[in-house]
């Protein structure tokens, strides 16, 4: 495969729908479910990544596979898929319930949802995560979101290049190029345009606080399988609504995580840092390209990382608006410069080692897991990792001003005066 169609912003596709059969309703009973635990791999991946999810979700036959019954495991997916591999016409959104019986993989659709439906949408996340509490009382949920997404970034923010900020103010061409390239916030799909006509370009998506709050009930995990998601941004403002969060400082290449084994770890061991680690081991040693970061945070701790920085950037602040954006450990290409190494951005401000031992001490305590490759690729070539905390978070000389106002709004800069 061509290094350029390795990362999960670069693949066209076709999702497979027929490899789903049988509908049902099905709702189980509250007895005997209160040990059980409901994976959902949210799959909004209606655009030129549906062949790589689809992969994906084939994948989860290679593994372990639940039986079905009351109290046992539930491994779910929401997806929506193309029709006759026209994105024109897809499929309607559905529910799909993945178990085993007897010897043979089953992919049960319990419920389907409106054919206008987007997935990469609010309000659609919430009601679905409130269906699956309904269908499949459990002692605890978690997701794995899979699809393009670029973090904190606001919505629609590829919509307009006037903002795109200093960095660009001589630019008047697509600096994005093709559409798939663009940034999307958390999730993306393929629509229709204020003048109803169907674009094979990111019309929905989702800001990254939205998605927080769209979220119901506490979860105990979600795992982001898409691009530059590890960032405390994003991180922090879902403190409310999981204990831990797992994502990608860099982009992810489209193979994502690994799903052969990601129903084990989760439903089996109950270990979502074995996923973190499986997918490090993964690019590692079996992928060509060998470009891989990852982490798990405890958003319980994340407090204690936000009071720390709030601190050295009323001390700092000076310090920090002097960087050279390019001396500081990036996690991205030069045409989106906005996801630099959170350690690293401090370190390089010249805190004092009274104050290097203090954000140690907070990112030790929210960061129970970070591995990367010695390298990461990003616009067309592998960039070397000099240094990767596990997070990372906005330098603001490396964005505009449409880019700070709306960073200020984030309950990260809110709680740290990033931006003042």
């Amino acid at each position: 495969m061509a290094m350029k169609f390795l990362y999960r912003i670069a693949v066209a596709a076709t999702f497979l729908s027929a490899v789903f059969t049988g509908v049902s309703c099905s709702k189980d009973t509250p007895a005997s479910n209160d040990n059980r635990h409901v994976v959902v791999l949210y799959s909004a991946g209606f655009n030129n990544l549906s062949t790589s999810l689809n992969r994906n979700i084939m994948s989860l036959k290679n593994g372990y596979v639940p039986t079905k019954g009351t109290g046992k495991p539930v491994l779910l997916v929401v997806s929506k898929s193309v029709n006759n591999g026209k994105y024109e016409n897809p499929a309607p959104p559905c529910m799909i319930q993945v178990y085993k019986k007897g010897k043979d993989v089953i992919l049960d659709t319990v419920k389907t949802y409106s054919p206008t439906m987007v997935l990469a949408n609010p309000e659609s996340l919430r009601t679905i995560l409130l269906d699956i509490k309904e269908m499949y009382p459990a002692k605890g949920y978690g997701m794995v979101f899979s699809s393009h997404a670029t973090g904190w970034l606001p919505k629609r923010y590829y919509d307009h290049p006037e903002n795109y900020g200093d960095y660009y103010d001589n630019d008047n061409i697509d600096v994005w190029g093709a559409p798939a390239a663009r940034p999307s916030s958390i999730g993306a799909e393929y629509g229709y345009d204020e003048e109803g006509n169907f674009s094979n370009k990111i019309i929905n998506e989702i800001d990254s606080e939205d998605f927080a709050a769209a979220i119901p009930y506490r979860l105990d995990y979600i795992a982001m399988d898409a691009c530059l998601g590890g960032c405390v941004e994003v991180a922090y403002s879902l403190r409310a609504v999981t204990d831990y969060y797992l994502s990608s400082p860099a982009e992810i290449l489209t193979t994502g995580f690994d799903y052969d084994k990601i129903s084990q770890r989760l439903l089996k061991e109950y270990s979502p840092m074995m996923v973190c680690d499986d997918y490090l081991t993964y690019y590692q040693t079996v992928a060509s390209t060998k470009s891989a970061t990852i982490s798990m945070v405890d958003t319980r701790k994340l407090g204690q990382l936000a009071d720390v920085c709030r601190r050295l950037n009323e001390s700092y602040s000076d310090a920090i608006a002097e960087l050279d954006q390019n001396a500081v450990q990036g996690f991205s290409n030069d045409r989106k410069p906005w996801y630099y190494d959170l350690r690293d951005i401090y370190q390089q401000a010249g805190i004092s080692y009274s104050d290097y031992e203090a954000l140690e001490n907070a990112l030790a305590a929210c960061i129970i897991y970070e591995g990367h490759t010695s390298r990461y690729y990003s616009g067309g070539s592998m960039h070397d990792i000099r240094t990767c905390c596990g997070l990372t978070m906005f330098l603001p000389q490396s964005g505009g001003n449409y880019l700070k106002s709306f960073y200020k709004t984030l309950a990260w800069n809110q709680a740290t005066g990033l931006i003042q």
